[in-house]
């Protein structure tokens, strides 16, 4: 998939002639955004298997978000530098257009970076 760029003064001026930083290489999902990433793999997901349930993969979207928020009793949110949450969802997306086995990767490394990241409450 391929990013046109706008003409300047064109009538349609198409998509942003550069890619938004809180957004994927196609520059269609903000993975900045927990919702937004969950409904690009979502999507992707149901269109692969439409009769499979998508509990499991939308609780570790969850959990990504209490991990980063703050909301897991006993810890505080993750706040490091690199591995944000923007990074994290952008890479879950990422496995994720795949198949099944890049979504389960997916979920599953997110799932195992984040709780390394975790830091008790005093």
């Amino acid at each position: 998939m391929s990013i046109q760029t706008a003409t300047v003064g064109s009538a349609n001026p198409g998509p942003p002639r550069y890619r938004r930083s809180d957004y994927d290489v196609t520059n269609t999902v903000q993975v900045s955004s927990v919702s937004a990433t969950r409904q690009a793999v979502e999507n992707l997901y149901v269109n692969q298997w439409p009769e499979a349930s998508f509990q499991a993969v939308d609780a570790a979207f969850e959990f990504i978000e209490q991990l980063f928020a703050g909301q897991i009793p006993g810890y505080l949110g993750i706040d490091t530098v690199y591995h944000d949450r923007q990074h994290t969802l952008d890479n879950v997306l990422a496995m994720a257009t795949g198949n099944f086995l890049g979504i389960l990767l997916a979920v599953i490394a997110a799932f195992l970076i984040l709780r390394s990241y975790r830091r008790p409450q005093a």
